[in-house]
């Protein structure tokens, strides 16, 4: 059985059970939006700035804002709400996700840019939002396999 929220524009959690790990930030990290693994093999993780190749590991979603070094609360397995989402993306329902840095802000996508010739590392599935590039993205965030 699980137990949904509605309430709170700024909370990330959209059902329990979920599954939430702590990781040490590599940089700030904002809430509600993705982090990958540090290209060290620290077991940090961080949210990266600049567009992604699509074959960044998702961690999941952090939960709240971090600076560089503390722990960080990370969504890697439940319903989520409030997601940033890329702006030129429409959601669709069943779509999958992954990290993409868009200017200077890491953020979901539905696609990711060198999919032709990197795996695109999937991090879970739209189940809905409306607008292109709103903060409203509800998702199942897979981040175990």
């Amino acid at each position: 059985m699980s137990f949904v929220y509605f309430e709170g524009k700024m909370d990330y959690l959209a059902a329990t059970p979920a599954l939430i790990l702590t990781f040490r930030a590599s940089g700030s990290m904002k809430p509600g939006r993705p982090c990958v693994f540090d290209a060290g093999n620290t077991g940090d993780v961080y949210q990266p700035t600049a567009s992604a190749s699509g074959s960044l590991i998702p961690v999941g979603v952090v939960l709240k804002t971090v600076a560089d070094q503390e722990a960080t609360p990370v969504l890697v397995w439940g319903v989520a709400k409030n997601l940033s989402v890329l702006s030129n993306v429409t959601l669709v329902p069943g779509h999958p996700l992954v990290v993409s840095g868009s200017a200077s802000d890491c953020v979901w996508s539905t696609s990711g840019s060198g999919a032709a010739t990197v795996p695109v590392r999937v991090g879970g599935k739209v189940l809905s939002g409306s607008a292109s590039g709103a903060s409203n993205l509800y998702a199942l965030i897979d981040c175990m396999r």
